[in-house]
This record gives structure tokens, C-alpha cells and sequence, in this order.
């Protein structure tokens, strides 16, 4: 019996001894100096050395002083009868650097004497690396979020998402990061587009229990564009991602505001080319009758006694004439290119004579302020009158019970505010106390056709934008909502230097010479040459180029030269002014030739000189505006 227990019990030490021998885990003995006693297969393979080989070695000799001046104080723990568990670095056979993690057990002899302890080792070194490289990449996550530009949140996943973490860069809105954190999202995005957030969170919502209960990948990303309010109470358009990332939404935006406002520029642009093709082409041809309509009743004035009652009505005739020549000089405003033609002119005189006209008879006055010595502009006045109208008449109606319209000027070099190129310009404000434009509008204003006001045609705020556009200046408005509205003109100022002109005392516009006149309609010619008889000029018409070369060269060889050409640029089937200059400069280098057309977006008639051309004159014009301009031409002033 006691011959098979005993057998019973070598079995059983037997496979004690191969368990540990074949397990993975390294098992070892130390005594009380950490001399190894007894190793199994793993542990020898943890230190780098052959199997059987590491018995009567020191620990020590696996690892540098400082380390093993820790192990001996793990060792007066377990002295102590204290189990211990830490890690470690070991130096192996060949060199390699191990990350050691064990669990020692102390051993006591009979007499309770402290006799080493049994250890278990695991390497840990691939796991240390993993964690290594995991905080390595969660500091630069950290870096990048603490650095980049965009705004970077984490928000509970629920109807009622609550900021848990911002990076700095929300103080690009006015808001310390802990101003947020644990205030609702909601609390800063715009009214109208919480809708649309809301419904992006049910999704949200819903794709998360879905993967609950299917197991489907829902961590799907969302582009959406979104206003937030600034501490200052201003919008930004803000270009988010959206991630669900387990019970969180991890939102990734970017501040578009100020590319927003370039996109919105260039389809207010646009628009108004869009419009300008169909109104360029019709103002065209209105042009040209209206120039027959406001030449001869111009004319007819000059025939009647002033005291006469058909002066009066000639009078009336001819306002309404000009009347509508402002109503195509609007739309042409639209036209393609729309260049103006530029001469020098005193803005102060002009905003003055502007708006007292618009403000006659209303219950608003004018309070201004002009800054002494302010800088001449190059403009059109009459689209820079358009300008100053247009603004005021839309102060006048914002203040229906009366009120105050406040218009400055001063000289400014190019400031923060304004997107022109460097340089100086002339500065005008124009601001009432009237209602106001809500904020809602505000992007919408300088539109074509867009009103909130009864009979309204929504072109007035849209003209004075394309004018100043087309003067290479800018246009700003400010408003507040029962405070009043502010718009800020910029004008480029004359870069250069002014002709001196001396004006006669007492100017007048009989003269004398032979003028040739190119135009293919009919009554255009007959009421040039009846408005230039009048004051003294001998006049020719032709319908087209051909015929006025061939009138030209005939006069010039019998010695009896035309001293003015006014060719219409415009030609329908035929030679128009352009190329007819061309011919005639080649028969005599020193024409004298005005250039005349209902288009004042073509670039001929802003750059006549560039062309060969000694002055334009615009359609419509009266009488005086045609004599005058040929006088200029044959006298050269």
C-alpha cells in the first residue's frame, strides 16, 4: 500500500514538474540574494539564455545597478511575508532591452526563516510598446487639436447634445473652451437651422441602437453647414463634419464666414450681368429714340419766348425726356462691362446737389460734413449722382415721419475694412435714424429686384452697388434694427494730375465749321443737324461707314475739309465708328472724331482716346450738350 501511494505520488510530482516546465508563463526560484535556483523552459527564454544555463547566476547580472537597487527593495518586502508585483527592465544574454512584468511569492523554511521567493514572469515588452506608441499618438492628437484652426468638439450623443470637450480654437468665437463645456449645442446655432440639426440627430440617434442591437457600422460622418452665434452676438457660417463615435458626436468645423461673403459677391455679380445683357440691348435702342425726342424739343426751347405757354409745355416735354434718359441710364448700369465715362469732378458739389434734389418736399433735412481739401475723384457723375440718390432716397424712406440724414466725406488711405487694392480714396457716409435692416436681409439688399417695400422695383440699393463696383471702389452697409442704417461709399481718388482748364467768363456755344455726321437712323441726323445749324455749323449726315469715307476724302481733295466727324458706334449691316476712324485716319492722320452711342458699357466710349477719338457724347443728349461738345472739339479746349 505504501509502495503505491508513493508511486502514486512520484506520478504526481511528475506531472507537476512537466506543467511547469511546459508552461507559458515563466516560473522560477531565487534565493535570498536573488541567485537563480531553479528555472523553467519560458523563463530561460526570457533571459536569453539556454535552457538549464541560468541556474547559480545572479539577477543582477540582467540589468543595471539602479534597477536592481528597486528589485532588493521588493526583496525586504517579501522578507516580510508581502507578495509583490511590478515591473521591470532586464538586460538579455545578447543585448536586447525586455520589458519585465512579475509576481513574487515569498518562501519560508521550517523554522519560518526567509528563503527566497518563487516568481512569475511575463515579457511585456510588445505591450509596452503598444501603450508607448498610443501615448506617443495621443499627444499629437492632443497637439493637433490644441493647434489647428478649426474648432474641434465632443457633445453627448441625445436630443439635447451638451458640449463635454472644445479645443482652444472656439476662441475664435469669443468663447473660453470652459465657457462651453457642459452648456447645450443648441444654445449658439442659428433658430433656422436647429431643424435641420435636429433631424441629423435622430439619424444619429437611431444609427447608434442599430448598431446595438445588428451590429452594422454606424460611425458614418456628415457635412453640414450651420450659423453659430460669437459672444459678441454676430453669426458665423461654420462647415462642420459630424461622427458618431460611440455614445459621443465628435463635430470637426471650419470658419467659412468670410468665404461665404466672396461666394455671395460674385452671384450678386452675377446677377447683375445677367440682367445687364437683356437691359443693355433695350436701352439701346430707347437711347436712340429718346435722342431725337430730347435734341428737338432742346431746340424747339430756344425758338419760343420763354413767356409763351408753349414754353412751359415744351418744358414738362422735355423733363419727362430726361426723366426716362435716368431710367436707361439705370439700366444700362446693368450692362455688360458698364464702364463709365470718367471726368474730373468735386464729390462735395455733387452729393449736395444730389441729395437736396431727392430730399425737396420731404420731411427729412440734410446735416453734412465735409472734410476740408477733399481729394478729387475720376468718376461719372452722373452714375455717382445715381449713387448719392439712390442712398438717400432710401434713408427718406426709412424715416416715413421725418428725421435727419447725416452724409460725410473725408480722405482715407485703405483701411482694414475695405477689400480694394492699396491706394486712396475719398470716403462718403450717408447714415439715418430710420428703422433699420433686419439682419436676415442685410446679404440680400444690394440684390436686383429684392424690396420690402410696396411699389418698389428693388433696383435702387442694387444700381448704386454695380456704380461703385464699376469705379473700382467699394460699398459697405452697417445696420441695427430700430437704430438706423449706415452705408459706406469708397471712391478711388484721380491718380492723375488735373488739366488746367480756364473757363471763359462768358461762354458761348454758337461757333462755326463743317461737321460730317455718321448715324443710321434718319430723325437722329435730322435733329443733329437742325440743333448744330441753329447755333452756326454747317452739317452733312450719312447712314453709314462707306458713304461718310467716301464724303470725307472728296471734301478734304476739294479743299473744303470737315473740321468734326460724330460717328455712332453702332451700325446695324454696316461699317460703325470703330472701324470708319480707322479709314478716315488713313485719309487725314488728324481727324477730329466724336464718338456717339446709346451703350455705355462699351469700353470705346469710356477709353474714346485710346481709339482715336477726340470725345464721346452718350445718348440721349440735348441740343446744348451736342454743340458744346463739337465746340470743345474744334477748339480744342
Amino acid at each position: 500500500m505504501e509502495d503505491k501511494t508513493k508511486e502514486e505520488l512520484i506520478e504526481e510530482l511528475e506531472k507537476l514538474i512537466f506543467l511547469i516546465e511546459e508552461a507559458i508563463e515563466g516560473i522560477g526560484l531565487v534565493d535570498p540574494e536573488e541567485n537563480f535556483i531553479f528555472s523553467n523552459l519560458a523563463f530561460d527564454k526570457i533571459f536569453g539564455v539556454q535552457e538549464g544555463k541560468l541556474a547559480g547566476r545572479n539577477l543582477s547580472e540582467f540589468m543595471t545597478p539602479e534597477v536592481f537597487k528597486v528589485i532588493k527593495g521588493e526583496t525586504e518586502k517579501r522578507k516580510r511575508g508581502e507578495k509583490s508585483s511590478y515591473e521591470f527592465e532586464i538586460i538579455r544574454e545578447d543585448g536586447e532591452r525586455r520589458q519585465i512584468a512579475i509576481s513574487a511569492i515569498p518562501n519560508f523554511d521550517k523554522e519560518g526563516n526567509y528563503s527566497g521567493s518563487f516568481s512569475f514572469l511575463h515579457d511585456i515588452t510588445e505591450r509596452k510598446t503598444t501603450e508607448e506608441a498610443l501615448k506617443e499618438s495621443r499627444e499629437k492628437y492632443r497637439l493637433i487639436s490644441e493647434n489647428t484652426s478649426d474648432i474641434i468638439a465632443l457633445a453627448t450623443l441625445s436630443m439635447k447634445s451638451v458640449f463635454e470637450y472644445l479645443n482652444p480654437s472656439v476662441r475664435s468665437l469669443g468663447y473660453k473652451p470652459e465657457e462651453l463645456v457642459g452648456k447645450l449645442c443648441f444654445d449658439i446655432v442659428h433658430p433656422d437651422d436647429k431643424k435641420n440639426l435636429l433631424l441629423l440627430l435622430k439619424k444619429y440617434i437611431k444609427a447608434k441602437a442599430e448598431k446595438l442591437f445588428t451590429g452594422e457600422e454606424s460611425n458614418i460622418g456628415k457635412r453640414v453647414e450651420t450659423r453659430v452665434k460669437d459672444k459678441t452676438g454676430a453669426w458665423h457660417y461654420l462647415q462642420s463634419t459630424i461622427n458618431l463615435v460611440e455614445n459621443h458626436l465628435l463635430i470637426i468645423a471650419g470658419d467659412i464666414t468670410e468665404r461665404r461673403k466672396v461666394e455671395e459677391e460674385r452671384q450678386k455679380v452675377g446677377k447683375l450681368e445677367s440682367l445687364g445683357i437683356l437691359a443693355g440691348n433695350l436701352a439701346h435702342d430707347f437711347n436712340n429714340f429718346l435722342t431725337g425726342v430730347l435734341s428737338n424739343i432742346s431746340l424747339a426751347k430756344t425758338q419760343v419766348d420763354p413767356e409763351d405757354k408753349i414754353y412751359d409745355i415744351l418744358t414738362d416735354s422735355e423733363n419727362a425726356a430726361k426723366s426716362a434718359r435716368s431710367l436707361t441710364q439705370q439700366l444700362l448700369t446693368f450692362s455688360k462691362g458698364g464702364e463709365p465715362i470718367k471726368e474730373r469732378i468735386s464729390i462735395k458739389e455733387l452729393i449736395k446737389k444730389s441729395a437736396n434734389f431727392v430730399l425737396s418736399g420731404s420731411k427729412v433735412k440734410c446735416i453734412y460734413n465735409f472734410q476740408e481739401g477733399l481729394w478729387p475723384i475720376e468718376a461719372d457723375p452722373g452714375q455717382i449722382s445715381q449713387v448719392i440718390s439712390n442712398l438717400v432716397l432710401n434713408a427718406v424712406q426709412a424715416m416715413p415721419g421725418g428725421g435727419v440724414v447725416n452724409i460725410s466725406a473725408k480722405n482715407v488711405k485703405t483701411d482694414e475694412s475695405l477689400p480694394q487694392k492699396e491706394g486712396r480714396y475719398v470716403k462718403v457716409t450717408i447714415q439715418d435714424s430710420g428703422t433699420g435692416i433686419p439682419e436676415t436681409y442685410l446679404m440680400k439688399i444690394f440684390d436686383p429686384f429684392f424690396t420690402t417695400k410696396q411699389k418698389a422695383s428693388g433696383l435702387g440699393l442694387s444700381i448704386a452697388y454695380s456704380i461703385v463696383k464699376r469705379h473700382e471702389g467699394d460699398i459697405i452697409v452697417n445696420s441695427e434694427v430700430g437704430v438706423g442704417s449706415s452705408f459706406y461709399i469708397y471712391l478711388p481718388t484721380l491718380v492723375k494730375e488735373a488739366k488746367k482748364e480756364e473757363k471763359k467768363a462768358e461762354e458761348t456755344l454758337r461757333g462755326s465749321g463743317r461737321v460730317l455726321v455718321m448715324d443710321d437712323m434718319e430723325f437722329i441726323r435730322k435733329a443733329v443737324s437742325r440743333a448744330l445749324s441753329q447755333f452756326g455749323y454747317e452739317v452733312i449726315g450719312t447712314p453709314n461707314g462707306d458713304e461718310t469715307i467716301r464724303l470725307y476724302r472728296e471734301a478734304k481733295e476739294s479743299k473744303e475739309p470737315f473740321d468734326v466727324v460724330i460717328l455712332d458706334l453702332t451700325i446695324p449691316g454696316g461699317m460703325g465708328g470703330l472701324d470708319t476712324i480707322r479709314e478716315l485716319k488713313k485719309i487725314d492722320p488728324e481727324v477730329k472724331a466724336i464718338v456717339s452711342s446709346g451703350y455705355s458699357d462699351n469700353p470705346i466710349m469710356s477709353g474714346y482716346e485710346k481709339y482715336g477719338f477726340k470725345a464721346a457724347v452718350l445718348k440721349p443728349y440735348t441740343s446744348e450738350e451736342l454743340v458744346k461738345k463739337v465746340k470743345n472739339v474744334i477748339e480744342g479746349t
